[in-house]
């Protein structure tokens, strides 16, 4: 869009009354690039819709109606025996112990991996290209956590379920390395999201990486961190249904056998319970939010914050409104110390509830079956008809993950920027209401597992990728909203009141000034959503779904792991697609300031 400006005349004595005015031409630079992008994502959304057999249609037909009215009469009520609510409280703690411990565990690994790849914290590419050792090196350890976070969290079970047997070890094990891959990634892309001057001042007088660390990009990403943390823990527990094929036990074993059995009853009770659970994840990371969050003192309070360290002098002097909900403070108010105990006691009682199977490490015999399982894998097979079932039942992975994320995008965008405009508006009956409602909405599809969506949609949509897409399309709804919702929380309001204050509209202002803010974020979480989606479309198959994950499941069940080592192969290279693609578009489309 071209606009112009009419400058004007001069008015100084000296000037000639008859000038001509002045027109300037202010042009969007970036206007082409973005048309394109937004037609090719258009583009591929309908190729995607056409490849996953996108048929809603479907839903709304007489026999999928009656079918599935027939199968959720029976969900109510739920079973509330004694016996079973035992048993469903003992499986809880099992679950929670079990993703709490593989998310801690993770969280410390892949922290220092997380700062060794960022190069917003290096030294060597401070105002020159970095240099050819530290890229390489950054490359090689970035392929590394692609490849750990690319193989289904099945695969890694299954390889420990060789040396410590059934049990909850192998489950542990499996979800650990699979989030040493996802945390080191998106926390080295929530590093290199904010805001960059103070960092590169630091930097550039003098400090060193590790006091930088401490004084500039802690006090700006914590919040962000956190969150994504908790919200990391909440996809352990969802991942935990997973787990039940190799005897993990805890809620994912129950729920498997409860829907193969047709156990209705059963499998909402322990839906409800996966409810709470996030109920309580979402208690647990508003909690640490409001902690985190910097306080004002007053209606305009004046932040001065000085960096002192040695050999820099840095004042970052901003001014914000009242109830700001930014990070722009980078002095943080640390939780109660009864709190930390709280968290500190309750992640020991976890590590101290896991059933270790320490005897079963010290075995010979152990490390000798789970070699013979790697060598299993080696040589793959590369037989043609193999592959070109792969080549198909990857570009319908493809098809099934791209579809359900883009509509789930503009969903959660829809859902997110309602619920921070209703939150905006005031503390009346309904809008409360209202933002409870979409909240509880919010919940409710992140509480259930993709893989137990499926197992639900089968009975309306049938077997195949439409139930794939729809599963993940529903999950990721809940999650996407849930992330963009704290990302636009998290943003600095200054210019939002700014605008607020010049006359803009409530419902608008937003969008001119903090989803400009979060952009980056948000495309960072939608495209990292996207591979996540990848990795999930791949178990689809367990339950006849479709995608790779049909043959994967088929090959691992008839023990075939050459082949299970093609579809590998396939779902790694997927994931690394997704992964460049996702670097691409957030360095090119939206950059950090």
């Amino acid at each position: 869009m071209t606009c112009t400006v009419a400058m004007k005349p001069n008015s100084k004595p000296n000037s000639k009354p008859d000038t001509p005015p002045a027109s300037v031409s202010l042009r969007d630079p970036d206007r082409a690039g973005r048309v394109w992008v937004s037609s090719g994502v258009l583009l591929l959304l309908l190729v995607s819709l056409a490849g996953s057999q996108f048929n809603p249609a479907v839903l709304f037909a007489p026999d999928s109606l009656s079918s599935a009215a027939d199968f959720f009469d029976t969900f109510w009520p739920p079973r509330t025996d004694v016996d079973f609510l035992q048993r469903l409280f003992e499986a809880s703690v099992v679950t929670v112990s079990i993703a709490t411990v593989a998310t801690v565990l993770a969280m410390i690994v892949a922290t220092p991996l997380a700062i060794a790849i960022t190069s917003r914290l290096s030294l060597s590419a401070r105002g020159r290209a970095m240099k050819t050792p530290a890229r390489l090196a950054r490359g090689s350890l970035r392929g590394v956590l692609l490849f750990l976070r690319s193989v289904p969290e099945l695969i890694w079970a299954l390889l420990f379920v060789g040396v410590t047997g059934l049990g909850a070890t192998a489950g542990i094990m499996g979800l650990l390395i699979t989030n040493i891959g996802i945390l080191a990634k998106n926390y080295a892309e929530i590093i290199e999201s904010g805001e960059a001057a103070v960092t590169g001042h630091l930097l550039d007088n003098g400090n060193g990486r590790c006091k930088t660390l401490l004084h500039a990009t802690v006090p700006q990403c914590l919040p962000e961190l956190l969150s994504y943390s908790i919200y990391r823990w909440e996809c352990t527990l969802r991942t935990s249904v997973v787990l039940g094929f190799v005897g993990a036990g805890g809620l994912g074993q129950e729920l498997l056998i409860s829907i193969r059995q047709l156990a209705s009853p059963e499998v909402f009770s322990i839906i409800l319970v996966f409810v709470l659970l996030v109920c309580l994840a979402d208690a647990i990371s508003n909690s640490l939010r409001r902690q985190l969050r910097p306080a004002t003192a007053g209606s305009a309070a004046e932040w001065n914050v000085a960096l002192r360290a040695e050999g820099a002098d840095i004042a970052v002097h901003t001014e914000a409104a009242a109830g700001n909900r930014g990070r722009g403070k980078l002095r943080t108010v640390l939780p109660r110390w009864g709190q930390l105990c709280l968290v500190l006691v309750a992640v020991l009682a976890c590590f101290q509830a896991v059933d270790w199977q320490l005897e079963q490490w010290l075995r010979p015999s152990s490390f000798a079956r789970s070699r013979e399982f790697i060598q299993g894998f080696f040589p793959p097979d590369l037989s043609a008809g193999l592959w070109r079932r792969l080549l198909g039942d990857a570009l319908e992975t493809l098809s099934m993950a791209f579809a359900g994320t883009a509509l789930a995008s503009l969903v959660a965008i829809a859902l997110s920027y309602l619920l921070f405009t209703v939150n905006l508006r005031g503390a009346g009956l309904f809008m409360r209401f209202f933002a409870s409602t979409l909240h509880l909405l919010q919940i409710v599809l992140r509480s259930v597992p993709e893989l137990v969506w499926a197992m639900l949609l089968i009975i309306v949509a049938g077997i195949g990728p439409f139930t794939g897409t729809l599963a993940l399309f529903l999950a990721s709804v809940g999650v996407l909203s849930r992330l963009y919702s704290e990302c636009l929380d998290n943003q600095d309001e200054a210019p939002l009141e700014n605008l607020l204050a010049n006359g803009s509209p409530l419902a608008l202002a937003p969008m001119w000034s903090t989803l400009m803010q979060a952009r980056s974020q948000l495309i960072s979480y939608s495209l990292y959503r996207w591979e996540h989606n990848l990795r999930a479309a791949t178990l689809m198959g367990i339950v006849g779904a479709g995608g790779v994950g049909q043959e994967l499941y088929l090959r691992l069940s008839v023990f075939q792991f050459d082949k299970v080592a093609a579809c590998v192969v396939v779902i790694v290279v997927l994931v690394a697609l997704a992964d460049n693609i996702s670097h691409f578009l957030r360095h090119r489309y939206a950059p950090t300031v």
